[in-house]
């Protein structure tokens, strides 16, 4: 099952957060962000991905293994 986690840090901070589905829907949902992953979903050779919006930025990467992993998000596969 193909997955992403989404690390995100705002600011000149050096310390980067990982993203959960249930607390940062809201963060995460924006245009640049949403056509980044699916890109990633749709071109499953990328693997990962930087998006910058002012001053934050959101580390995509992608993996995959059996189970879900704790914090990750799930690609909708292509039909």
């Amino acid at each position: 099952m193909r997955q992403y986690v989404i690390l995100y840090k705002r600011g000149s901070g050096k310390e980067f957060a990982r993203l959960n589905p249930a607390d940062h829907a809201n963060l995460i949902d924006r245009e640049e962000v949403r056509e980044a992953i699916e890109l990633m979903r749709l071109r499953q050779f990328l693997e990962a991905t930087c998006v910058r919006l002012d001053d934050e930025l959101f580390n995509i990467v992608s993996f995959t293994q059996p189970a879900i992993a704790p914090n990750a998000f799930q690609f909708t596969e292509p039909a």
